[in-house]
C-alpha cells in the first residue's frame, strides 16, 4: 500500500513539474493565437489532413482520396440534440471550468505517468488543441501532447469563447471513414444536414467519438448501437433528455445514407487524378495552402462515356480471358482538345491497382509507324511514292517478317502501311531512327523517350527496331500523338483536370490549352489519307463504323500485346490488350479483338451522345 501511495505522489509531482517546465516548449497554442489568428474560423483551416474531392465534367461527385472536410458552420446550424450529446459524452462541465476539468486532471497524470491506458477526461478545449492547433508529429507524442494541452487550454479560452471553442471541436472532429466534421459525417452517414439530426443519430455520431474505426454505424452496427446507448444514459443522467425520450430514442432504427460506391474500373481514373494532383502541389508557388484540407477537383471524365468504356472493356475481357488471356486491357479516349473522356486501366481496380493505360510501357508494335510514314513524308514521299523493299533483313540483321507471309520487292507508301507490311517500314527507316524519333517525340511521346546524358533517347535505343515498335510506350502518349492528326497538326498533352479548389472554395487552377503546331498540313493530309484507308479495307477493317474513322492496328512478337488506336469526327481513342506477366495470347491481334473493343465504344458513345458529341 505504501509503494502504491508513492507511486501516486510521484505521478502527481511529475505531471505537477511538467505543467511548470512546460513554458519552454515552442509550440502551444499561446503562440498561435497571439500572432496569427484572432478567431475561430481562421483557425478552421490550420493543420488539416490532405484529401480530395473529384468531380466529373459536370460537377457530380465520382471518388475521394484522403481526409473529406465539410464546409465549417455554426453550432446554431447543428441539431440541439447533438451539441446535448457532445457535452455530456466529452465534456459534461464544459461550461463551468476555463479549459482545465481539475476533477479528472490527476487521474489523466498519473495515467500518462505510470503509461497506463488513458480513462480519458481530455476536455473539449484540450482536444481542440490536439486537432487543430498540433501537427501530426506533435500529437504522436502523447505525453508532451498532453502537457502542451494542459498548460495551454487555458490560454485558449481565454482567446477563444466557449462557443469558438465547441465551433472548432464540431468542424473539425474525426467521425471516422475520412470524414471530418459534423456536416460531412451527418451527409455521409445519414444524409442529412445536420440540424435535422435526430436524438438517436446524434448519439450514434457521439458515441463512435472515442474509435471511429470500432463504433462507426456502417462496419458494426451492434457496437454503435451500444455506445449510442450509453451516450443517451449519460443524457439522462445529467438531466438533458427525459426518460421518455430515451425510450423513443432507443426504439428508433438507425436509417444509414446508401454511400455511392466508386465502380473499380473509375478508381484508376481516381488514382491517375491524385498523383496528377501531387505533382501539382510539388511545384505549386501561389500563397494559398494547399497541403492540407479537401481540394476539389473537376476532372474531365464524362460518366456515360466511362460506363460505356468499362462495360466494352470488362464484357470482352470476360469472355476471352481463357487459357492465354488476356488477363488485362486498357482503353482512353480524349476528346480534341486533350481533355480524357474515360480511363479503364485494367480488368479490375480490386484485384490490380496498377494503371495499363498511364503507366504500363508495352511494345507499341506496328502503331509506332505513323511516326516512320511522317518521317518518310517529311523528305518528299507521299502515299503514292513507290519504294523498293529489297533485302532489308540482311540490313536489319534480323528476319523480318510479314504478317501475310508475302515479301514484294517493291511497294506504294499506302499500302505498305494500311497492310502494315513490316518489310517496308524497315526500309523506311533505315538510316532514318532518329528523325523519327524527333516526330515521335514531337507528338508527345517524350514522356516514355526521357533522353539522358548516357544514352540520348532513354529507354528508346536508336535501332531499326524503332520501325517495328519493338520500344515500350504508354496508351495514354500514343493515344494524345495519334490525336494529333485529326486535329489538323496540333498537339495537345491528354489532361484529365479542368480546374482545382482549395478547402475555401478558391480556385487556384484552372487548365489553359496552348495547342502546339507539330505537323505540317500536308503531312497531317497524307496521314488521313492512309489511317482511313487502313480502317476502310486495310488491318483495322473490324473497325469500321460505317462512317468516317481513322486508325491502326499493332501487334507485337508471339501476340504478347495488341493495340488499335484511332479517330472519328470528335474522339481518338486506343485500346491495348495483354498479359499481365507480358505472357503471349492466343491469336489476339490489333485487328481482331482490340478493334472491336474500339469500334463498341465509338458506336456506343455515338449513340448515347457522351459528354453531348453530336
Amino acid at each position: 500500500m505504501k509503494r502504491g501511495r508513492a507511486s501516486h505522489s510521484l505521478a502527481i509531482g511529475l505531471v505537477l513539474c511538467g505543467v511548470f517546465i512546460c513554458t519552454s516548449i515552442p509550440v502551444g497554442a499561446t503562440d498561435v493565437l497571439g500572432t496569427s489568428f484572432t478567431n475561430a474560423r481562421d483557425l478552421f483551416w490550420v493543420n488539416m489532413e490532405p484529401g480530395l474531392r473529384v468531380l466529373d465534367c459536370s460537377g457530380k461527385l465520382i471518388g475521394t482520396v484522403g481526409a473529406q472536410y465539410g464546409a465549417p458552420i455554426s453550432t446554431e446550424k447543428v441539431s440541439k440534440h447533438f451539441i446535448n450529446a457532445l457535452i455530456a459524452k466529452e465534456d459534461k462541465r464544459f461550461y463551468e471550468h476555463s479549459g482545465i476539468d481539475f476533477s479528472t486532471f490527476f487521474g489523466i497524470g498519473y495515467d500518462l505517468v505510470m503509461r497506463q491506458r488513458s480513462r480519458g477526461g481530455s476536455t473539449l478545449t484540450m482536444q481542440v488543441i490536439k486537432m487543430v492547433l498540433l501537427t501530426r508529429q506533435e500529437r504522436d507524442d502523447k505525453l508532451r501532447r498532453k502537457i502542451i494541452e494542459l498548460f495551454n487550454a487555458t490560454t485558449v479560452e481565454k482567446y477563444l469563447s466557449k462557443e469558438n471553442v465547441l465551433f472548432l471541436y464540431i468542424n473539425r472532429a474525426y467521425f471516422g471513414k475520412n470524414v471530418y466534421g459534423i456536416r460531412a459525417a451527418s451527409l455521409f452517414y445519414f444524409g442529412k444536414e445536420p440540424r435535422r439530426l435526430t436524438l438517436k443519430e446524434s448519439a450514434a455520431l457521439v458515441g463512435l467519438l472515442p474509435a471511429p474505426a470500432k463504433y462507426n454505424p456502417i462496419d458494426h452496427p451492434d457496437k454503435s448501437e451500444e455506445q449510442a446507448r450509453l451516450v443517451l444514459n449519460l443524457m439522462l443522467e445529467q438531466g438533458k433528455i427525459s426518460a421518455q425520450m430515451l425510450r423513443s430514442a432507443t426504439k428508433q432504427k438507425l436509417s444509414l445514407s446508401s454511400v455511392a460506391q466508386t465502380p473499380p474500373q473509375t478508381k484508376f481514373f481516381i488514382n491517375h487524378v491524385s498523383s496528377i494532383v501531387e505533382d501539382f502541389k510539388e511545384n505549386y508557388t501561389g500563397k494559398t495552402n494547399i497541403r492540407g484540407g479537401t481540394l476539389t477537383i473537376k476532372s474531365t471524365l464524362d460518366p456515360v462515356a466511362q460506363a460505356v468504356a468499362e462495360k466494352s472493356v470488362v464484357r470482352h475481357l470476360s469472355t476471352t480471358n481463357i487459357g492465354g488471356g488476356p488477363d488485362q486491357g486498357a482503353l482512353l479516349a480524349i476528346r480534341r482538345d486533350g481533355s480524357v473522356l474515360a480511363m479503364v486501366g485494367g480488368r479490375d481496380f480490386r484485384e490490380n491497382e496498377f494503371n495499363q493505360a498511364t503507366k504500363s510501357q508495352r511494345q507499341a508494335g506496328s502503331t509506332f509507324k505513323i511516326f516512320v510514314y511522317l518521317d518518310a513524308f517529311e523528305r518528299g514521299l507521299t502515299p503514292d511514292s513507290e519504294i523498293l523493299i529489297g533485302d532489308v533483313s540482311r540490313e536489319y540483321g534480323h528476319h523480318v517478317r510479314n504478317a501475310d507471309g508475302t515479301y514484294p520487292q517493291r511497294i506504294v507508301l499506302r499500302e505498305g502501311f494500311i497492310n502494315s507490311v513490316n518489310t517496308a517500314a524497315v526500309r523506311l527507316a533505315i538510316g532514318r531512327v532518329s528523325n523519327i524519333v524527333d516526330i515521335a517525340e514531337k507528338m508527345g511521346m517524350a514522356p516514355t523517350f526521357r533522353r539522358t546524358s548516357a544514352d540520348r533517347y532513354g529507354n528508346l535505343r536508336p535501332n531499326l527496331g524503332v520501325a517495328l515498335g519493338t520500344e515500350g510506350v504508354r496508351l495514354i502518349d500514343l493515344v494524345g500523338a495519334y490525336n494529333v492528326i485529326p486535329n489538323e497538326g496540333r498537339y495537345l498533352r491528354p489532361h484529365v483536370i479542368e480546374q482545382i479548389r482549395d478547402t475555401k472554395g478558391s480556385i487556384v487552377y484552372k487548365k489553359s490549352l496552348n495547342p502546339k503546331p507539330v505537323i505540317r498540313q500536308s503531312f497531317v493530309t497524307y496521314m488521313k489519307d492512309l489511317l482511313v484507308g487502313a480502317v476502310m479495307r486495310g488491318t483495322g477493317r473490324a473497325a469500321s463504323l460505317g462512317r468516317y474513322a481513322g486508325g491502326k492496328t499493332g501487334t507485337t512478337q508471339e501476340y504478347r500485346d495488341a493495340w488499335f488506336i484511332g479517330f472519328d469526327e470528335r474522339l481518338t481513342t486506343g485500346v491495348w490488350l495483354g498479359n499481365r506477366d507480358n505472357s503471349p495470347m492466343q491469336g489476339i491481334t490489333g485487328g481482331n479483338l482490340p478493334a472491336k473493343i474500339w469500334r463498341n465504344f465509338m458506336l456506343e458513345c455515338a449513340k448515347r451522345r457522351c459528354a453531348n458529341l453530336p
